[in-house]
């Protein structure tokens, strides 16, 4: 149950020494202090103050180059390498607050992905009944429908 412990502006709860907020202000500002050296360290840069990317992180935000034969995937894509461990620790830390909603989150996920699928097959084949209503030759269009009918009524079924 919530209670207000402490009241005032900003500037005289993080003045307050023992308070509540003061230590709350004291422990988020020692997180940001681990997430800009994480960031730095990722990036190249061990002082940690500066967050420009450099490094993997540079290579990860950057476009890759328009005409690049070694490397690519299968689509001409230039492959990217992926980000260091280190560089995921905030967003360990976020999921890790989120440890007791797993079980809602995955659900999430997973009926989201669902609910995109399902409009997506839907296009296909009426994309697929405009083709089979408009094509000339009857022998084949009664082939297309017979077969459009049965893998409607696999998906339905």
């Amino acid at each position: 149950e919530g209670r207000v412990v402490e009241k005032g502006s900003f500037e005289e709860l993080v003045s307050r020494p023992g308070g509540v907020f003061a230590k709350l202000a004291k422990e988020q500002e020692e997180l940001l202090k681990e997430d800009r050296a994480t960031i730095a360290s990722a990036a190249g840069d061990e002082g940690g103050d500066s967050l420009s990317a450099s490094g993997p992180v540079a290579a990860a935000l950057e476009p890759p180059p328009a005409s690049t034969k070694e490397g690519e995937d299968g689509l001409g894509l230039a492959r990217v390498a992926p980000l260091p461990r280190e560089a995921l620790g905030p967003l360990r830390r976020l999921l890790g607050l989120q440890s007791d909603r797993a079980v809602h989150l995955l659900l999430m996920v997973l009926f989201s992905g669902a609910a995109c699928v399902g409009p997506s097959i839907g296009f296909y084949f009426v994309t697929e009944v405009m083709v089979v209503l408009y094509d000339g030759d009857p022998s084949r269009m009664r082939s297309d429908a017979v077969e459009l009918s049965t893998r409607l009524a696999i998906i339905a079924g």
